[in-house]
């Protein structure tokens, strides 16, 4: 394993700061959850993550799915559960 792998498996202090300074933004939050769970599944040895979506709103949910998606991510919603496959 390189030494950039550590840089990619933690959000720069600047992204702290603004997730700390911005957590009460839903959209916020629900990145929040993304990012947890996507790592928790790679500490896992897994290839796919799944976010619960019950109480998203649809602009936060479909944005997210964009940058996921945009990101190299495939992602979609399943009933009320995001499904994220890498």
């Amino acid at each position: 394993m390189n030494s950039s792998t550590a840089e990619v498996l933690w959000c720069s202090p600047v992204a702290a700061r603004l997730s700390s300074s911005n957590n009460t933004n839903t959209q916020v939050l629900l990145m929040q959850d993304v990012a947890v769970a996507i790592l928790t599944s790679t500490e896992a040895g897994t290839f796919t993550a799944s976010v619960s979506m019950s109480t998203e709103t649809s602009a936060d949910s479909k944005y997210v799915v964009a940058l996921l998606n945009q990101g190299g991510y495939q992602a979609s919603v399943t009933g009320t559960n995001l499904i994220i496959n890498w």
